[in-house]
């Protein structure tokens, strides 16, 4: 019998594992969420809804082999919630303070 036999080489039926498409789904939704949330908001909040969800399913199905995907599906689409949410109150914070402003200067 030769060292390099066929039956050393993993095929699909004994790799044990693989993939779960919806940890990847969700880690893919929050990658696109994170760079959107810094200037695409009607973007990054959908996007990121759906990584959180899908993460959050994927992470509770026992059968899921790769729950680390989830988890960065679920950080990257709460942090681009996290970005999207602060830069919303930034710019309601720099909208009434510009009122504030321009009505001080009218007297």
């Amino acid at each position: 019998m030769s060292i390099l036999a066929a039956e050393s080489w993993p095929t699909d039926s004994n790799q044990g594992g693989g993939t779960d498409p919806l940890a990847i789904a969700s880690l893919i939704c929050g990658i696109i969420a994170l760079p959107s949330s810094c200037c695409c908001g009607c973007l990054s909040v959908p996007m990121g809804l759906i990584a959180i969800v899908l993460g959050i399913v994927a992470v509770v199905r026992p059968d899921s082999p790769q729950k680390a995907l989830a988890y960065g599906g679920i950080a990257t689409g709460a942090g681009a919630l996290l970005v999207t949410v602060i830069a919303m109150i930034f710019g309601v914070g720099m909208n009434l303070m510009s009122a504030a402003m321009q009505g001080m200067n009218s007297y």
